[in-house]
């Protein structure tokens, strides 16, 4: 588990992910071992690394290969 020091957290939560459900609209936290829906929230948990979905990944594709178009016509 990640270590509370005051105010700030060192190190990510272990064992633990979220990813955003496209469909509610909600951040959902997992435990990586068992699978188990912990919780969800409309805000990104801290702390909880993201887990990206298929379709996440696609789009983020997409707009870095816009982005390098965009700066190639730019130059």
């Amino acid at each position: 588990m990640a270590k509370n020091k005051g105010n700030t957290r060192k190190g990510a939560v272990k064992d633990r992910k979220q990813y955003f459900n496209e469909r509610t609209k909600k951040y959902v936290k997992f435990d990586t071992n068992t699978g188990k829906i912990l919780s969800c929230s409309s805000t990104k948990y801290k702390g909880i690394s993201l887990k990206m979905t298929k379709t996440q990944i696609e789009s983020a594709q997409k707009a870095m290969a816009e982005l390098e178009i965009t700066q190639k016509k730019g130059k």
